[in-house]
């Protein structure tokens, strides 16, 4: 055996990225034993130029699920469920003065 035989190769197929949201569902699959889900995700591109920021909060396990869910049918990540459910809530939130939050149509 020679040295160039223990060179690495290069890899056939590209990695893929996938979300963390992704990854961490795909693991909990693997844990309970289930067969893995195969599903097609575009990656959006980014619609602002500010970072998000990491939230914490709490769920019960039911709702949990049923967010996951929502996820996986729907083929948004968990935390792009939330963000456009926070904008539709402040979109029907009567701003101060009886104004309206919503953006004007162009």
């Amino acid at each position: 055996m020679s040295l160039s035989n223990l060179k690495k190769s290069t890899p056939s197929a590209k990695p893929r990225a996938i979300s963390v949201e992704d990854f961490i569902d795909q693991a909990l699959h693997y844990a309970n034993g289930e067969p893995p889900v195969a599903h097609v995700t575009t990656v959006p591109e980014k619609a602002c130029a500010e970072p998000m920021r990491r939230a914490t909060f709490t769920l019960s396990e039911v709702n949990r699920q049923k967010l996951t869910l929502l996820s996986h049918s729907r083929g948004i990540s968990r935390s792009g469920l939330i963000r456009s459910w926070i904008d539709q809530a402040y979109d029907d939130f009567p701003a101060p003065g009886g104004r309206s939050n919503k953006k004007s149509r162009q």
